[in-house]
Formats: structure tokens, C-alpha cells, sequence
């Protein structure tokens, strides 16, 4: 070898590979470390227009469209924490969010337990028990006519 050209060499064979091996690591250690959420899907911190609550046939059960019962179901949802594991058998409702981030979610009555509806793995998030009992309630049958989107009240009732 010349003269320093062991640096060259040195740099290619030692420096190169270190480098790509801890940003191996780095890149490893972000995708695997998933903390859980504790401030339940992010739909639940933005405003939200409307949302409906279908049923398993996809009837619907509930459609939100004041805004104070906006504020509270989001609230609900919003102290919801992620689950690493799902304790639910089944799903029992959809809720349909029109807010940015919303979509079509799946709830499950008796866990509590909500997740988004998709071909891929997504988190599953648990009501708190207040919260569930609230929303519970929210979906038994009340006096207040259920209104489908473009139906007409006085047809309905």
C-alpha cells in the first residue's frame, strides 16, 4: 500500500459497514418500538361532523348530528386506551365518522372495544368502563326517532 491510502481502505472496509449497522439498529429499534396510545384513535382529537352508529346488518341505530353529542362520543373515544390483546368476540356495530381520519370503525358492546375497519392489522382500542356504560345506554332504544340520512321525519314516525 501507498502512502495513505490505508485510510481509503480502512474507511471502505471498517468505517462503511459500522455505519450501515447502526443505522440498521436505529431503523430496527423505531418500527419496533410501538408505544400504546392512550389517547384513542385520532379521529377522536378533531372535530367531527357526523357520525352513525349501524347496527350488524348495517341498519342504523344512531346518527350524531348535534353537536354536543359530537363532542361527548369523541370524548369517549378519545380516552379510550390501545389493547395488546382483543377480549371481544365478535363485533356488534360500525360506526361510520365523517371527520378527517374517520372512516368505518368496528365496536364491539360488551368489551368495549373499537377498532378500524381494515384488510390490515390495526390497533384496538378499549372504552373505559364510565364511558362504556354512556355509550351503551346512547344505543338503547330511546323516544328519539332514528333518522336516516335523506329520510323523511314525518315518514318515520
Amino acid at each position: 500500500m501507498w502512502k495513505g491510502e490505508w485510510k481509503a481502505w480502512v474507511f471502505y472496509w471498517v468505517g462503511l459497514p459500522l455505519i450501515f449497522l447502526v443505522l440498521g439498529a436505529v431503523a430496527v429499534a423505531i418500527v419496533t418500538s410501538r408505544h400504546p396510545h392512550h389517547d384513542g384513535p385520532a379521529w377522536a382529537s378533531r372535530t367531527l361532523t357526523e357520525a352513525r352508529v349501524l347496527d350488524r346488518h348495517f341498519k342504523v341505530v344512531r346518527a350524531l348530528n348535534n353537536r354536543a353529542e359530537l363532542e361527548e362520543f369523541a370524548a369517549w373515544f378519545h380516552r379510550a386506551d390501545e389493547v395488546a390483546q382483543r377480549s371481544g368476540n365478535g363485533w356488534t356495530h360500525k360506526l361510520d365518522i365523517n371527520a378527517s381520519g374517520g372512516g368505518r370503525w368496528l365496536y364491539d358492546a360488551p368489551s368495549g372495544e373499537v377498532t378500524y375497519l381494515s384488510v390490515w392489522a390495526r390497533p384496538v382500542y378499549r372504552l373505559q368502563p364510565a364511558d362504556r356504560a354512556r355509550f351503551s345506554a346512547m344505543l338503547a332504544p330511546g323516544p328519539q326517532p332514528i333518522r336516516q340520512r335523506g329520510g323523511d321525519p314525518a315518514k318515520e314516525r
